[in-house]
């Protein structure tokens, strides 16, 4: 059994579920599996598949998956979810640049 980081509990069933969450578009559910992804919740590291998660959830109007996906992404992606986390109210990514 796959067990998550500290916490004595096997990951795979939470991941199943909010991968089946993600896939039906609900965005609370993509910034969760982009979080399990991107710290190794549930396995190994997987940060390209963390990114498209929290695009998903920033794209569903998730200030926080902006916030998180752009300190995951380079360039023009990055650029792009800063100024979606702006345009959401995050004011520490107005200030980085985002137009």
């Amino acid at each position: 059994m796959r067990q998550a980081r500290g916490t004595g509990h096997d990951a795979r069933p939470p991941l199943a579920l909010v991968r089946r969450g993600c896939r039906a578009r609900d965005p609370r559910s993509c910034l969760v599996l982009g979080d399990l992804l991107a710290h190794g919740m549930a396995g190994r590291r997987d940060l390209p598949a963390a990114l498209g998660a929290y695009l998903r959830a920033c794209d569903g109007g998730l200030r926080g998956a902006c916030v998180a996906g752009a300190r995951s992404a380079r360039g023009a992606t990055a650029r792009h979810l800063r100024a979606r986390a702006c345009r959401l109210g995050d004011r520490a990514s107005c200030a980085a640049g985002a137009p």
